[in-house]
């Protein structure tokens, strides 16, 4: 788990998967309120807009949409939407 100061700050996770490490923003009260938007209007298309919104690449998003992360592999979407959904329950313990 990472530290309560890590998750405060919103300092970058790393996501590790079997295709290679990845960098994802932590989420902010609006990532939380957007999120909850989503899943109440298109609850589909969660795993994409959880990798849409916090996968990056330095201080850029990967995606420009949610589209392009559809377009992607399934299994790597799905690994990646798990461990950045994750993020959302981070602290709680």
């Amino acid at each position: 788990m990472s530290g309560i100061r890590d998750i405060l700050t919103r300092k970058n996770a790393t996501i590790v998967t079997s295709a290679g490490t990845f960098t994802a923003t932590r989420p902010s009260c609006l990532d939380l309120i957007e999120a909850l938007e989503v899943a109440e209007k298109n609850p589909k298309a969660m795993q994409a807009w959880f990798v849409f919104r916090h996968l990056v690449d330095g201080n850029n998003q990967v995606f420009g949409s949610i589209d392009e992360v559809l377009a992607c592999d399934v299994h790597l979407v799905a690994a990646l939407a798990k461990a950045i959904e994750g993020l959302y329950g981070e602290g709680r313990d």
